[in-house]
């Protein structure tokens, strides 16, 4: 009777055990079923994140251009993703920064069996236009460019000043330890608190000017400060702790205020190494001072917006 009971109990437990595996199975079966969801998805959204990219790109370079901001950015954006135009929404933030919102029903293999709800997919990407943010030639120009501009010269035969701006004033873009990789190279200035100048040729950036006329002289343009022209008609500048002197007088110690300087576009004409000049001819000037800034402006690396969310 005894060993009975003891084979009934057995039995039942092997029952119970059939269950537990039964029920582990489907929770198990579950978990990678939503793995293999999840792994979808995370595809998905990066291809929806590079078609928001794509159309904010698009849809904030195209303001400048036939103002179709919308337009453009819808196109850029079904270009790299099969979507319907209801779900890619476009929002100007400002004249030039556009944020473009998509969306999309998450791809679902084995989780419908799970769930009938679907769930959605969504990405973001806000680009800005780039402004001028510095980007010029190491000089600053002293004399008159109506007709005829010459930089890194000697401004007079008793002065030291060749026009050139001191080092301290700019951050050399893109060097490279190997002199003859320099292609890409170019200055950026810090200018808002006002510029000076330096004595001498400053010898050690001609091979870095040589590669951007190299880069520009044909089809390209480079920027260059200058004193606006009613500064040198005028013969004196003003310092940024108010001083007025004469522009011959400038010295290293002397900072030119910003309200004093006019940014020029120019072609890149001449540039001899050899007797340090640089000639250029000014294509459009800009009162930086007062927020004149060039339209359309594209770094030297090519880019002419970025994303910046």
């Amino acid at each position: 009777m005894k060993r009975k009971s003891l084979k009934m109990l057995m039995k039942n437990e092997d029952g119970a055990v059939v269950v537990i595996v039964a029920l582990m199975m489907t929770v198990l079966m579950g978990f990678a079923a939503l793995a293999i969801d999840v792994g979808f998805m995370y595809n998905q959204r990066r291809s929806l994140q590079n078609a928001a990219d794509a159309g904010a790109l698009a849809g904030v370079l195209e303001i400048e251009l036939s103002g179709d901001y919308e337009s453009a950015a819808i196109t850029a954006v079904q270009k790299n993703i099969d979507i319907p135009v209801e779900n890619i929404d476009v929002t100007l933030v400002s004249a030039k920064t556009v944020k473009v919102d998509v969306e999309q029903v998450a791809e679902r293999i084995f989780s419908v069996f799970l769930t009938s709800t679907d769930s959605m997919v969504g990405a973001s990407a806000t680009a800005q236009k780039i402004a001028w943010y510095g980007e010029a030639l190491p000089f600053l120009n002293q004399d008159s460019y109506k007709t005829d501009l010459g930089v890194w010269e000697k401004l007079d035969t008793n002065s030291g000043n060749f026009e050139s701006i001191k080092k301290e004033e700019y951050t050399l873009i893109n060097p490279s330890d190997d002199k003859h990789d320099i292609s890409q190279v170019y200055f950026l200035l810090d200018y808002d608190d006002g510029i000076a100048v330096d004595n001498g040729a400053i010898a050690t950036i001609k091979q870095e000017v040589e590669a951007i006329y190299d880069r520009n002289y044909l089809a390209g343009f480079v920027y260059v400060l200058s004193l606006k022209d009613s500064v040198i008609a005028s013969t004196k500048v003003k310092l940024i702790t108010g001083d007025v002197i004469n522009i011959t007088d400038l010295s290293t110690t002397d900072i030119v205020h910003v309200d004093q300087l006019m940014l020029l576009k120019c072609s890149f004409d001449e540039y001899a190494s050899k007797w340090d000049t640089a000639k250029l001819t000014v294509l459009a000037e800009y009162d930086i001072a007062n927020g004149d800034f060039p339209a359309n402006y594209i770094e030297p690396e090519g880019r002419a917006a970025r994303l910046i969310d």
